[in-house]
């Protein structure tokens, strides 16, 4: 982001005076070098970008591609310098005639993409951009698409903030992803804490070794038995390390994770999910209430007032997804627990229910 540019930005946006002036003072005049084993290069300008570190960084650069999204008629998602554009693309009726098709609207909105990075000086990298294609068709509209006149490569599976999506909305990619990183993790602290202190270990775990399997976890809780052991036998190894016990009798790791009170990974996503639901439905999280979320008509005995109508699902990936599966067990709960006020009542509602 070049800085007079990014400056006539803010100006459009109202901003001006001595603020206008104050940024511009913090983002030009600068200056840098590069040491090395106490040898330093020539200092150099810096006529673009905003400093590495600084809290106002990041804020500039969000200023800087605010008007991305206008430019181009696809969805768009943005989180600091990713960007994930989607539509839905049908292939035309009619062959015999020429069509506009949203796969031509999407290449148009790449080419826009292009003269949008042309006219304020900030490059996109087609070989970080990938094409992602979701469907049950057997016969898929399928064509090439490019971006600064390079063709993006087609991919089943895609990292975006740090969860794995897959094109067929699965989750084993994600699974694996999360269980290898954990795997690893356990190990540098095997390798390196080698105390007798339960609290100091059980400590290492929950700080650095189970958020990485929860990360996201709770649009991504697998349902598979295979994906959940796979999950849950990294606690369980953890479990052991803990308390140095490795015998193999049956029940061994079941009374080691009660000792250590440890809840199983399976329960801990349902409480995540179930709390999601519930800043969702009390706008705690910037997430549209879903046309998925109807209120029940009818009543059962157990029921309560805030009772779901539940979904009916044809295919598994809807069976199992966030709502499907966390309208069932919100259902299932006690009015008590559903109509707290703030979410720590909810968790500690949830808990006792």
């Amino acid at each position: 982001m070049t800085h007079e540019r990014f400056l006539m930005k803010l100006r459009y946006y109202g901003i001006s005076g001595r603020i206008l002036g104050w940024i511009g003072d913090f983002l030009r005049g600068r200056h840098q070098r590069v040491t090395l084993e106490g040898f330093k290069s020539t200092a150099a300008s810096v006529e673009s970008g905003v400093p590495q570190g600084s809290v106002l960084g990041p804020l500039l650069f969000l200023l800087y591609i605010n008007d991305l999204p206008q430019t181009v008629a696809s969805s768009t998602r943005l989180f600091a310098d990713d960007c994930l554009m989607y539509r839905v693309v049908k292939k035309p009726k009619d062959k015999d005639k020429i069509v506009e098709t949203n796969q031509d609207n999407l290449q148009k909105d790449l080419d826009a993409l292009s003269e949008w990075q042309n006219r304020w000086q900030l490059r996109f990298n087609p070989k970080k951009c990938y094409v992602m294609r979701i469907t049950r068709s057997k016969t898929p509209a399928c064509r090439s698409y490019f971006l600064n006149g390079v063709e993006l490569q087609v991919v089943e599976t895609s990292a975006y903030l740090g969860v794995q999506l897959q094109n067929n909305l699965g989750w084993n990619a994600q699974v694996e992803y999360a269980a290898g990183k954990a795997s690893r993790t356990l190990g540098m602290v095997k390798r390196n804490l080698r105390v007798d202190s339960v609290k100091l270990k059980t400590t290492a775990y929950n700080s650095l070794v189970r958020p990485v399997m929860e990360y996201g976890a709770a649009a991504w809780d697998p349902h598979t038995q295979k994906n959940i052991n796979k999950l849950e036998g990294i606690q369980r190894s953890a479990a052991r390390f803990i308390l140095r016990n490795y015998e193999r009798t049956p029940g061994t790791v079941t009374g080691l994770l009660r000792q250590l009170e440890m809840e199983t990974l399976e329960e801990r996503r349902r409480e995540m999910r179930l709390c999601m639901l519930f800043k969702i439905l009390n706008d705690l999280v910037d997430v549209p209430h879903s046309d998925l979320l109807t209120i029940a008509q009818q009543r059962t005995r157990g029921s309560h007032s805030l009772k779901f109508d539940t979904l009916r699902a044809n295919t598994d990936t809807l069976k199992y997804s966030f709502y499907s599966r966390t309208i069932v067990d919100w259902n299932g709960l006690y009015e008590e627990v559903v109509t707290a006020q703030t979410l720590p009542s909810f968790k500690e509602r949830l808990r006792r229910y």
